[in-house]
């Protein structure tokens, strides 16, 4: 499998809501659709409180290709933020992706190891809906006298 290099920008904008410095309204979303423009970025928002007015921080995050969140007074800000990748992921086409393969010789032993990872999507929700959902990552690691049992060789990995 391969990764390629993009030119993508996130940035997590955290507030309590409350404007108290600078730009309002129309002329504020323009500035910062202006600097997200010129970065090729993407906004996602965190209202923080349960009482936050979310109509500021809806409008940066949706005008911006972004993600709008409220964090509830008491929530868990770590586990809502951590959760960025399924942002990324939603735009991953599930048949496209390819395993990854990691080589490597383990320590103790000196014996070849191989690794290999791919994603894992709801194909389900995908063939039905054209909605990728990622569901985790599963990996595997191969032992060298495994991979020449089955291949014959460790060629090609």
């Amino acid at each position: 499998g391969s990764v390629a290099a993009c030119d993508t920008t996130l940035l997590l904008f955290l507030t309590d809501g409350q404007i108290s410095v600078g730009l309002e309204g129309a002329p504020l979303y323009d500035q910062i659709s202006a600097r997200a423009d010129d970065h090729h970025s993407h906004i996602l928002t965190y209202a923080l409180g349960s009482s936050v007015d979310t109509s500021v921080t809806t409008d940066i995050a949706c005008s911006n290709d972004g993600v709008a969140f409220q964090v509830d007074d008491g929530g868990d800000l770590a586990s809502v933020m951590a959760s960025y990748y399924v942002f990324f992921a939603s735009e991953v086409d599930p048949d496209a992706v390819k395993p990854m393969w990691t080589k490597y010789r383990e320590y103790n032993s000196g014996n070849f190891v191989a690794s290999v990872c791919i994603s894992a999507f709801d194909r389900d929700l995908f063939d039905d809906e054209g909605i990728t959902r990622l569901l985790g990552i599963v990996c595997a690691d191969l032992m060298e006298d495994h991979i020449l049992a089955v291949n014959g060789s460790l060629d090609g990995l």
